[in-house]
């Protein structure tokens, strides 16, 4: 019998302000970065023009293939406290090859998502101070104000978590409401749509096709909130509802506003006509560029939380200089991991502007490479998430299938913005999946090279710690049903929640979900469902690599305060 004593004393992620975030501000970073203010206002006249009335069946679509990629999320998310995010899940299924091509992607993708956003932000700012200046030109103002805004970012960053998810949640409730206001006033002027507006007569489906491949880019920044697994005070509850409510969010806010929303006029979209035409257009103008302001500034600080906690996990793991590891002991921030994070995502930005005549080239170049890249990600983590289950014992043919559809889901995507890339640069989605792959296998031949000690402490996740298990030889256990009252149900556990905790008290901690599956007599997808859950309470915690299970010292100490008086396990 394995025993608390056994597991580690500290975690990986010492130096964080591990274990503290509540649920809203872990949304707030979604978000964030999904910003669906800023594409709910795009969204109507690109679609459109693209789409005709299958605009809103595009966004549905969208949202159920993205939802897919979700549930391939949420398998990790509820078993790993992962700050790497969709790297270290690609690490755990994959093994390091695949780990590091998704590095990579997450590295190109979130650097370039935010050099997007910081490029539409510096533009949007000089628009606001200087309404004059010719529409799509971009120069040295630009530059100085993007270095002034990741310097701003850098510096929430560096004071704490807590700031820096306020920040993404503000930035993204007020953009939010100011859309909601934007929507009734367009409802006001033009009307409630008729059926008219849900016909599919027209519709064409390359069209169609282009249309759902625009509203997955529109929707791809929905999982950010799982870079924060480690500082959430309760990750495996927390995150997997997090990146779950922020799709449901980002794809409900970009349906309501394409059918309610104003649409193209021979083919010409312009952001007046979501106001009536009475109104003050310079006021409106301001208006619109104010709430995009807004969900800018957000999305750079949600990418670059995101890109700072990938940045310190291959520190950790010796994939990076180990200097970049370091946390300041104030803050408790990754100090040199948002030095890197910084430049990541001004350098591009930097150059874009330099280096690329006008808005539009700008936008387009670092827009599609950051979604080719992000859909890279994506696309792994739905390939690791079935050998990962199934590595641990919790694999279902449920699994199995959504997996294999979320994976196919986002390839035939990527493919579509490789070889037909509807009017943008083809080579720009085909270079971006080459430095992904290609940087990602040149990587870990390194890494196997140089550093052989390395690949061995990749994946790094945030592990139970030997204070966080209960050890039951030590104590009498508790009542079911008093446990089951900690967690506000006032009635007794269900039978099956009752036989597995039995289960788990009888084999002792580090039990493993077979062993449970053995002496409850229970089938294998009832197990793992009562496991999730009770593990998302916070009643049981994974040990030994994720594969075992023991009752959590918090919730034993609470029920059994005699019994863990006599306990003698290191606390955190």
């Amino acid at each position: 019998m394995s025993s608390p004593a056994r597991l580690r004393t500290r975690s990986g992620f010492d130096g964080l302000d591990r274990r503290s975030l509540p649920f809203t501000p872990v949304l707030g970073q979604s978000l964030g970065a999904a910003m669906p203010a800023s594409m709910a206002l795009t969204i109507p006249f690109t679609l459109t023009a693209v789409a005709g009335n299958g605009a809103w069946l595009c966004v549905v679509i969208a949202g159920v293939l993205l939802w897919l990629v979700n549930r391939a999320l949420c398998q990790f998310s509820t078993r790993v406290a992962a700050a790497g995010s969709m790297y270290s899940y690609a690490v755990l299924g994959l093994g390091p090859v695949g780990g590091m091509v998704a590095a990579v992607a997450m590295l190109v993708g979130y650097g370039l998502l935010g050099s997007w956003c910081l490029v539409r932000a510096a533009i949007t700012t000089t628009e606001l101070l200087a309404p004059a200046r010719p529409p799509g030109a971009v120069g040295v103002a630009e530059m100085l104000v993007a270095i002034i805004l990741t310097g701003a970012c850098a510096a929430v960053l560096l004071i704490g978590v807590r700031l820096s998810t306020r920040v993404t949640l503000v930035a993204a409730s007020v953009s939010f409401l100011a859309l909601v206001g934007l929507l009734i006033t367009a409802v006001a002027h033009s009307g409630l749509p008729t059926l008219a507006r849900f016909s599919l007569e027209h519709a064409e489906p390359a069209g169609m096709a282009h249309g759902v491949v625009l509203s997955v880019a529109y929707l791809v920044g929905f999982g950010c909130a799982t870079s924060l697994s480690a500082e959430t005070a309760t990750p495996f509850a927390s995150v997997p509802r997090a990146t779950s409510t922020a799709l449901v969010v980002v794809v409900a806010t970009c349906l309501t506003s394409t059918i309610l929303g104003p649409t193209p006029v021979d083919g010409i979209g312009s952001i007046l006509q979501w106001f009536p035409p009475e109104a003050n257009h310079d006021m409106a103008v301001t208006v619109v560029r104010a709430v995009r302001l807004l969900c800018y500034a957000g999305c750079v600080v949600a990418v670059a939380t995101a890109l700072s906690r990938l940045v310190l996990t291959l520190a950790r793991e010796g994939a990076l200089p180990m200097r970049l590891g370091a946390t300041h002991p104030r803050f408790r921030t990754p100090t040199g991991a948002i030095g890197v994070s910084a430049a990541l995502v001004l350098g591009p930005a930097a150059v874009a502007l330099l280096a690329l005549p006008d808005e539009r080239a700008i936008v387009r170049l670092l827009g599609d490479a950051s979604t080719v890249a992000l859909l890279t990600a994506y696309t792994l983590t739905c390939l690791a998430a079935t050998s990962f289950l199934q590595r641990i014992d919790e694999l279902r043919r449920s699994d199995v299938v959504t997996n294999a559809l979320g994976a196919a889901a986002m390839l035939a995507v990527l493919v579509a913005m490789t070889v037909e890339p509807w009017g943008g640069e083809s080579h720009t989605a085909v270079l971006t999946t080459l430095v992904c792959a290609t940087g990602g296998v040149l990587w870990s031949v390194t890494l196997e090279q140089r550093r052989p000690w390395a690949l061995t402490k990749l994946g790094l996740y945030d592990e139970t710690l030997a204070g966080d298990a209960y050890d039951l030889t030590l104590g009498s256990p508790a009542s079911w049903d008093e446990v089951a009252l900690l967690h506000g149900r006032r009635s007794p556990a269900p039978a099956t929640a009752v036989a597995v905790l039995d289960a788990i008290v009888d084999a002792g901690p580090g039990v493993t979900a077979r062993e449970i599956t053995t002496r409850t007599g229970l089938p294998t997808h009832v197990t793992s469902r009562v496991l999730a859950r009770l593990v998302a309470a916070e009643v049981v915690v994974r040990t030994r690599d994720l594969g075992g299970f023991a009752l959590a010292r918090r919730v034993a100490e609470i029920a059994t305060p005699a019994a863990a008086a006599d306990t003698k396990v290191t606390d955190r």
